[in-house]
């Protein structure tokens, strides 16, 4: 063999992780292939347990300890059914819509079950950032209300504190009150409107 039937050439495929990302949404959708069934509430959710294992190390444990032909995942009593329903589609597709009231738990159900992305310190929004998220919006409002309550003409030292806190977590709140338009907002969505609204209140804090 010579030197030139020797040489190697790279074959790429630029849409690869795009396709493959895309076939599996596809292929659950049409119930093709499923290897694994969840549990929930006397109900079935069907799913690969490649996208399982891949996306939550709570599930690649019990998959890896129970190698059989089609395991039955009997999820914890306290998880319900749309939770589940709701995580599976996003460790499908990357994203899911939710309520502002279904939110926290949703959240809480991810950290149990260890889905990335949700759960770690890989996660777009976790439940701890989102309980910071909602303390500073109710210390938003009720700074907000004080003010209001201020008698005409009196003016005292704290006002310069409750504004500035006012400012500062207004950007919480305005996030939160986000999550009801349209019924709800992706996590990716909720954590971009956030960085942006921060990054504008830091630019202003600068100025002055």
């Amino acid at each position: 063999m010579n030197a030139s039937q020797r040489q190697e050439f790279c074959v790429r495929w630029n849409s690869h992780l795009g396709s493959i990302g895309a076939a599996f949404p596809q292929l659950l959708a049409g119930q093709r292939f499923v290897d694994v069934t969840l549990a929930c509430e006397g109900h079935q959710v069907h799913c690969h347990r490649l996208v399982l294992a891949a996306c939550s190390s709570y599930f690649e444990s019990i998959l890896a300890e129970n190698p059989c032909k089609h395991p039955v995942i009997i999820l914890p009593s306290e998880i319900k059914l749309w939770e589940i329903q709701a995580l599976v589609d996003f460790m499908y597709k990357g994203e899911v819509n939710v309520t502002q009231a279904g939110l926290p738990q949703l959240l809480r159900c991810a950290e149990q079950l260890r889905i990335r992305g949700l759960y770690g310190s890989d996660a777009a929004l976790n439940l701890n950032q989102l309980k910071a998220l909602t303390n500073k919006a109710a210390a938003a409002a009720a700074a907000a209300a004080a003010t209001q309550q201020q008698p005409d003409g009196i003016e005292t030292d704290t006002d310069t504190a409750t504004n500035s806190t006012t400012t500062t977590t207004a950007t919480a709140a305005s996030a939160l009150q986000q999550l009801q338009a349209g019924g709800g907002m992706t996590t990716a969505m909720m954590v971009q409107e956030l960085q942006q609204q921060q990054h504008h209140h830091q630019q202003q804090q600068q100025q002055k």
